[in-house]
């Protein structure tokens, strides 16, 4: 969202984003950052939306991932006949019950808790879904959404792919190879799978790397446990920038996930620097697999020769990285989507 953000900004427009990440308000590269002090279970966080976006009056909103924001959007456009263009973010926004229907991540709770939670959860789903097929757009990451959306909606759609800028300098690569995990340490992202990865090729000359906030503590010990040995790090703070450069260095880029992603930044930024992505389970619309980019392993055990062989050899690894970086930059660099968006915004506002 802050790539599209400082695109238009630096193209013109007057951006202001509005997000829980700051306590005050400041200007970065050209967009005004605008903070929302409630929280998504506060029962006063539409309110304060629609007086922030008052405040604001914009011609056009731009509301991206199913949440409690995307009904407080949806209230505020319609009252002033403002184009509401909502973005996907993982492919369970397609679904009616987003959230409530997770069920193991409230499995340890009180029964009580993990009842009332279910029910409130499951009123913000209907209300968000209710919200989401009322937007002027919706912007699907892959053609997979956008079938799974047009089953229940009237809506426009249009597949709009992430973008993120050309990496603009030659690619080098570490020696001896690195092996990356990057990604929030949560549950269904699975990162013990990736220490499992370096368990089993611990006796290759390779060095394994895993970032990533600690999003789940669950995880801390063990992790910390593998950093003893010589092969194996954590990088816990990782912004943007220091995330393209950990990828750059990677010879092989790993995703455990069990298959709740839309359309990870990290494929396109690692397709971008030569990186083959060796995925367990998730390939969006076919991608990896289609377009020859890496492998999608489906089993752990075939996912660690698949580690193993882009490694261990140069050339396959460097002629799928190559083949990667042209595929993405033909199809995921900001030339050739932020166009795209930028008309779609235009017509949008010209026939409100």
């Amino acid at each position: 969202m802050f790539l599209l953000a400082t695109q238009l900004a630096s193209s013109g427009w007057h951006v202001t984003y509005l997000t829980p990440d700051i306590k005050s308000a400041q200007v970065d590269q050209g967009v005004k950052l605008y903070p929302i002090r409630s929280s998504l279970v506060d029962a006063t966080v539409e309110k304060e939306i629609s007086t922030s976006l008052s405040e604001i009056n914009p011609d056009i909103i731009y509301q991206r991932g199913r949440s409690t924001f995307t009904k407080a959007c949806y209230h505020y456009c319609s009252k002033n006949n403002i184009p509401l263009v909502f973005a996907l973010s993982m492919d369970i926004d397609c679904r009616v019950f987003r959230n409530s229907l997770r069920l193991k991540e409230y499995g340890s709770r009180n029964p009580v808790r993990w009842l009332w939670t279910a029910l409130r959860l499951g009123a913000q789903d209907l209300s968000s879904y209710r919200a989401m097929k009322s937007a002027d757009l919706i912007c699907c990451q892959t053609n997979y959404q956008k079938r799974k959306i047009e089953k229940s909606s009237t809506a426009h759609l249009a597949v709009i792919r992430n973008m993120h800028p050309k990496h603009q300098s030659k690619v080098t690569k570490s020696n001896p190879p690195v092996i990356l995990w990057l990604a929030s340490i949560k549950k269904w992202k699975q990162p013990e799978l990736f220490l499992e990865l370096a368990k089993q090729l611990a006796d290759r000359p390779y060095q394994f790397v895993l970032a990533g906030k600690m999003a789940d503590e669950h995880y801390r010990q063990e992790i910390m446990d593998m950093t003893k040995q010589p092969n194996f790090s954590y990088i816990e703070d990782v912004d943007l920038e220091a995330s393209n450069e950990l990828i750059e260095k990677a010879s092989v880029f790993v995703n455990s996930s069990i298959g709740n992603e839309g359309f990870p930044n990290t494929f396109i930024q690692s397709w971008l620097r030569e990186v083959p992505t060796v995925s367990l389970l998730f390939d969006p619309d076919n991608l990896i697999a289609d377009e020859q980019l890496g492998f999608v392993s489906g089993t752990v055990g075939q996912l660690c020769k698949d580690v193993d062989l882009l490694a261990s050899d140069e050339r396959v690894c460097q002629e799928i990285g190559s083949r990667a970086r042209h595929y993405a930059e033909k199809t995921f660099s900001t030339d050739h989507v932020f166009p795209k968006v930028e008309a779609l915004f235009e017509i949008m506002i010209s026939g409100k």
